[in-house]
């Protein structure tokens, strides 16, 4: 089972670990497919009217900087990840 649906399902009640599983993959999938559509469009957003060799370029900085709002959003990710409550396990 993935991680993201354990996490979503902990606490709720076993009538409803279906709902919980299903609202945690929606969820996921659609995050993918809005974030996939921006990184495509800042990627794309400087290519209009360019050909040749400055089309190249344009792209090629269009995909550096999609690449580093990436980059960003792992590590703002991981950061805010660390700064999530803990559950306390009893050892």
């Amino acid at each position: 089972m993935d991680r993201h649906v354990i996490a979503a399902s902990t606490g709720v009640a076993h009538s409803e670990q279906g709902v919980a599983s299903g609202m945690a993959t929606t969820t996921l999938n659609i995050g993918n497919a809005i974030g996939m559509a921006f990184l495509i469009f800042i990627a794309n957003s400087g290519i209009d009217g360019q050909t040749g060799s400055s089309l190249l370029a344009a792209q090629a900085s269009g995909v550096q900087t999609a690449l580093y709002l990436a980059a960003a959003g792992l590590i703002v990710g991981g950061v805010a990840a660390l700064f999530l409550p803990r559950k306390k396990t009893n050892q």
